[in-house]
């Protein structure tokens, strides 16, 4: 029962694409670009604010979406943190860093206390080099595609009714469609099932 449903969902969403791309004027094509776009960003958690112009609704399209969950992975000894792409965070290491002689002794002999290196420095918790320490890989977006066709087809819907062109239209759909692709790509699995059996957009623009 479930399986059919969702297959009906998704016949019925791939003929109001079709539709909205491939059907009426040019005017009417690029409106519908539009509204895949809109629908785009509402299945993503970002519905498009209806105050905003065209330009500005295409500079709050291209903000990355919340990244995903980073993995943790020890740091190499070594290493230092790289604040640009990964969030590091201390934990408790051993005394000292294990990385000289024998426990408390200096190199010149002398006894020193536990976690003394051999050139009488001392470590302290934590302090050895890039050990003890968990960094959060944070994994890197690619941009997603632009909207300027889109922007300049609706502009010319908004302010030259009847002056959009068949190739205006048919860059539009292609962006539009390009983008809605790459946001979609953007979530985890079942949120890409779940976005292309959602029956919002069959409702959403009655």
């Amino acid at each position: 029962m479930l399986l059919g449903a969702a297959v009906v969902i998704l016949s019925m969403r791939r003929g109001l694409r079709r539709r909205r791309l491939t059907s009426g004027t040019p005017d009417d094509r690029i409106t519908g670009a539009w509204t895949e776009l809109s629908d785009a960003l509402r299945l993503a958690g970002h519905p498009l604010p209806r105050h905003l112009a065209a330009t500005e609704a295409a500079a709050y399209a291209a903000r990355p979406a919340p990244p995903k969950p980073g993995r943790l992975r020890r740091a190499a000894p070594g290493r230092p943190p790289d604040d640009a792409g990964m969030d590091v965070f201390g934990t408790a290491g051993g005394p000292g860093d294990g990385t000289a002689g024998g426990p408390g002794t200096k190199a010149d002999g002398t006894a020193g206390g536990p976690g003394t290196k051999a050139d009488g420095t001392t470590g302290g918790f934590g302090a050895g080099a890039g050990t003890g320490t968990l960094v959060v890989e944070r994994p890197a977006e690619s941009a997603l595609p632009p909207l300027d066709q889109l922007v300049a087809g609706i502009n010319t819907v908004g302010f030259a009714p009847g002056a959009a062109d068949d190739g205006q239209a048919e860059q539009a759909g292609r962006q539009a469609v390009a983008y809605s692709t790459a946001l979609r790509a953007r979530r985890s699995w079942w949120r890409r099932v779940w976005w292309s059996v959602h029956p919002g957009p069959l409702r959403w623009h009655r």
